[in-house]
């Protein structure tokens, strides 16, 4: 038979079907996503009925628990699959065959297009969690949802819901993650409080204009993400004055003109606050906000930092590119643990912050701030004396200082090595963490002084200096202590020398961005396992391997010559990897052309779900069950 619209069941997906079901009653787990299904088939709704042709004992079967059937055409669930029958009052004498998956734990349906569900899901009682994603369900449609008293994780994104959430949603009281992005909402109901076990509260993409946050704030939320809403005026009212467990607040790309009505408004576990492109002029006083690691504030209207915002003594990444800045404090040059201070696009009144990069930047400001007396006074006898006093040899105080934290600061003195000789009266009466030698002229690790600091020096800068790839590192160097190591703009055409001599157990972060590497991205946690933050953008890499990104949390390769992404990345999203995930991935400027832009500048959970999505589904479910030594290389 001629099949010139390639809509006809093939022989292959045939005996696919029939090999995932027949395992499927021993194992528990049935996937059947993107095989282009219209409706359920029979094999799977008669599943458990006797087949004489199986390869496995009747008494081999187990009960369902997970059935994935995602990116098909479904647009029904039939009745047969899903029977609405009480199991409690399940007649065992009558010719029924009951509820025979009434064992699932977890249903995956997102990416169909389901207009209804059968009323027998209420019956799942063991059912834990739900998605129903990228479908065209209404508000009416998932009324059912909410009898499933037993969900822990229910998915309803990019769906046809209107209107407020339906009340019924708070008998859902074991409720942990609920994901609710891309629809029409615009109202959360009061029921909402009885959600006690809620962690993570999904709303993007809707159209709320408010958000309850006398509710929210009582519930044990640790993320809310309500991006691309149109939130206005203030997020949080004033009769609120603190958020406990909140750790991720995203409300970019909205119109709020102020974070709280309540100038010292408590965030005591914030890590992460994204505020970007909405109109906001100031924000409360930060200082009670310890924990928090990155703020987020591109394109708003803020004038002046934040209250408090020196004293925060863990924060790493700042953005506020785009504001109404014209003045820098001094003491942000002391912020030991500031990695990223993004100011361009400013009206700065010091128009030359605008083109520093952040150490930079950190530098000129802490050049500026009055040294510490317990430091001056390194000398015998009042601080005058160091200058009045004819020096009897070279003086170290005046330009080897070590600046409070540990900081010993020789960047842009034209040095061309860094002498023992020179550490070592410093060495005996100070610690010294962190070492910026960036901007001058070394060709190469300098070995023997670095060895001195082996032991306290946590922060290395050697950026901007003319390295010599062939001979980095004259010998072996071991920094155990060592975490973030900067060797951008050095000219470095490989990273072999460092992973082959450089010992630095502790490293988190790397930057070796605006070089010369070319090849495929290097697999550099092999070297460094505690590698979390991996900066390599401006080079000419060329691939990325799964292995190599596989337990970074932030990578930046924008702007090099990668050509493919391969599918396999978007298994590292945080809800596929069971840990932190890949939580950054910054992949513009490069040579592919799949995925298009529009979904790169999405961000990066849209391009590890979209890259997701292209993984055959075969290897998808070998990864799920565990079996990530089978998973296919082709795709990388």
């Amino acid at each position: 038979m001629q099949d010139p619209f390639n809509q006809l069941p093939k022989d292959k997906n045939k005996g696919l079907l029939l090999k995932r079901v027949e395992a499927a009653r021993t194992s528990g787990n049935l996937n059947i996503a993107a095989m282009g299904l219209k409706e359920i088939p029979k094999e799977v709704i008669t599943m458990y009925e006797f087949d004489p042709n199986s390869t496995s004992d009747w008494y081999e079967s187990v009960d369902l628990v997970k059935f994935i059937a995602a990116d098909n055409e479904l647009a029904e669930l039939p009745d047969a699959a899903f029977p609405d029958i009480d199991p409690n009052n399940f007649d065992l004498d009558e010719d029924e065959k009951g509820n025979q998956f009434g064992g699932l734990e977890v249903l995956d349906l997102h990416g169909n297009v389901l207009r209804s569900l059968p009323i027998g899901l209420r019956r799942l009682q063991r059912l834990r969690s739900l998605n129903l994603s990228n479908n065209r369900l209404s508000m009416d449609d998932i009324e059912v949802v909410t009898e499933i008293e037993t969900l822990t994780d229910l998915k309803l994104a990019n769906n046809n819901l209107e209107g407020m959430l339906l009340p019924a949603v708070g008998r859902l009281n074991k409720l942990e993650v609920l994901d609710l992005r891309g629809n029409c909402l615009t109202a959360l109901p009061d029921t909402l409080a009885e959600l006690i076990c809620l962690k993570v509260l999904n709303l993007g993409e809707n159209q709320f204009t408010s958000l309850p946050f006398e509710i929210l704030s009582q519930l044990p939320l640790i993320e809310l993400n309500a991006p691309r809403n149109r939130l206005q005026g203030s997020l949080i009212p004033a009769s609120v004055h603190r958020f406990d467990t909140l750790q991720i607040l995203n409300v970019v790309s909205n119109a709020l003109e102020r974070l709280s009505d309540n100038e010292s408004f408590d965030f005591p576990n914030l890590k992460t606050l994204s505020i970007d492109m909405n109109r906001i002029k100031s924000l409360p006083n930060m200082s009670s906000w310890k924990e928090l690691l990155t703020l987020s504030a591109e394109d708003n209207s803020i004038a002046t930092l934040p209250e408090g915002f020196v004293e925060l003594k863990n924060i790493k990444h700042v953005d506020l590119t785009r504001n109404d800045l014209s003045k820098l404090d001094e003491r942000i040059g002391l912020m030991e643990n500031l990695f990223t201070f993004r100011i361009a696009n400013n009206p700065l009144r010091e128009k030359k912050f605008l083109t520093m990069d952040t150490e930079d930047l950190k530098q000129e400001l802490r050049n500026r701030c009055a040294p510490e007396p317990e430091e001056t006074e390194e000398e015998e006898g009042s601080v005058a004396t160091e200058f009045t006093l004819a020096p009897e040899s070279p003086v170290h105080a005046n330009t080897w200082k070590v600046k409070p934290g540990g900081v010993l600061d020789r960047s842009s003195t034209e040095m061309t090595d860094l002498n023992v000789d020179d550490l070592e009266p410093l060495v005996s009466s100070h610690d010294i963490r962190c070492l910026y030698i960036n901007h001058n002229k070394l060709q190469s690790f300098p070995v023997p002084a670095l060895s001195l600091l082996a032991h306290t020096l946590t922060d290395l800068d050697l950026s901007s200096n003319p390295l010599n790839s062939a001979g980095l590192i004259s010998a072996p160097l071991s920094l155990p202590n060592l975490q973030n190591l900067n060797l951008s703009a050095t000219g470095l055409t490989s990273l072999e020398p460092l992973q082959a001599k450089f010992s630095a157990p502790s490293l988190t972060f790397l930057d070796v961005s605006n070089n010369r590497l070319t090849g495929p991205l290097p697999s550099i946690r092999h070297t460094y396992p505690n590698l979390i933050t991996f900066l390599a953008a401006d080079n000419q890499i060329t691939s990325l391997h799964f292995e190599s990104v596989q337990g970074l949390q932030v990578l930046d390769v924008s702007n090099n010559s990668i050509d493919f992404l391969p599918p396999k990345l978007g298994l590292l999203a945080a809800e596929s990897s069971g840990g932190p995930g890949l939580r950054r991935l910054e992949v513009a400027g490069n040579s592919f052309r799949v995925p298009r832009w529009q979904i790169v500048a999405k961000g990066t959970e849209a391009l590890l779900e979209w890259l997701r999505g292209r993984i055959p589904a075969e290897e998808l479910k070998d990864w799920e069950t565990g079996e990530e030594g089978t998973l296919s290389t082709e795709a990388d």
